[in-house]
């Protein structure tokens, strides 16, 4: 008990400051109501008690933000905060409001159960959902997708919160004075080997001299050096269908290259290029199609402004 709490103070220290980047506990912390800080700040798989729904989500006043704890649980068939949710505080909401859900690796809607689903989008108080993962932003216009983007809450080389942020961005700042990077796909997404997905791409591509896979595994302060040494860096998907090294690579300043995925409708106008397929990988062409894209993107105040919490929330 008190190794968790002295956890949870860490962490509300660590988030003591606005932090804009966009970030799993930002856009919970943004919302006029997600329960207490400790829920916000603490571990992804945690489920509020009903009663704590009916208490803090059901006095929602016209318009404000209700962030609910996405969590993974819908991968695996169990309720989660959602459910009660919907249970225990939609039913006393009669003012028009918005839900956010991020922290967690479900796939929203593709992995909800329908009836939960259902039960949001007609509600005629929802005016907006914004959600990490979203598997299908057509099925309503309520849909908005946002970003998993930065993994500031667990702890790399020491640091949480705000120092990480510090960090990142001191590595973003010297990027440009370092020496000229190499025009190769930086691929520490390979290095997961029990993924046989990636296995099967490590192998595909491990005599490519276009690729650079590293031989040893690096902690994420040497990760973020690495890709600031490089024009371009494969992101695949992680425990979601988003993925940390994603935003971390295109906010210091390289091209992303990804798989053809749900999340493509996320990537418009921004320095990430899409491939088909795995195929794609070993097309002859596609160092010739690399340099061009990176040559002509110009699209640099849009994506700066993409990286913004509020951004998304506007």
């Amino acid at each position: 008990m008190i190794k968790k709490l002295l956890r949870l103070f860490q962490q509300r220290s660590a988030f003591s400051q606005p932090i804009v980047l966009i970030n799993t506990k930002s856009f919970g912390l943004a919302a006029q109501h997600k329960g207490t800080w400790a829920n916000v700040l603490g571990k992804t798989e945690f489920v509020l008690p009903g009663f704590y729904y009916w208490l803090f989500f059901r006095r929602v006043k016209a318009n404000e933000l209700v962030w609910v704890k996405l969590t993974s649980r819908y991968k695996v068939g169990k309720k989660s905060n959602l459910d009660y949710f919907v249970r225990y505080a939609l039913p006393y909401i009669n003012q028009p409001f918005r839900l956010i859900t991020t922290d967690g690796d479900s796939s929203v809607p593709g992995e909800l159960p329908q009836a939960l689903v259902s039960s949001l989008l007609n509600n005629p108080y929802l005016v907006t959902w914004y959600t990490q993962n979203c598997s299908d932003v057509l099925v309503s216009k309520k849909f908005r997708a946002i970003p998993i983007g930065f993994d500031f809450h667990t702890n790399r080389c020491g640091k949480i919160g705000l120092e990480l942020v510090s960090l990142l961005n001191q590595i973003k700042n010297g990027a440009s004075d370092a020496k000229p990077r190499q025009e190769q796909v930086f691929c520490d997404a390979l290095l997961n080997k029990t993924s046989t997905t990636r296995a099967e791409l490590f192998e595909s591509i491990a005599a490519n001299p276009l690729y650079k896979v590293p031989t040893e595994r690096l902690n994420q302060l040497q990760l973020w050096q690495q890709y600031t040494q490089y024009d371009y860096v494969l992101s695949l998907e992680g425990n979601g269908i988003d993925c940390h090294r994603t935003w971390e690579a295109l906010y210091v300043g390289c091209t992303v290259v990804v798989l053809s995925s749900e999340l493509d409708h996320l990537y418009k106008g921004l320095n990430v290029f899409i491939l088909t397929d795995r195929k794609a990988l070993q097309s002859e062409d596609l160092a010739s199609r690399l340099h061009h894209f990176r040559k002509d993107f110009a699209n640099h105040e849009y994506q700066n402004q993409f990286f913004s919490t509020d951004y998304h929330l506007e």
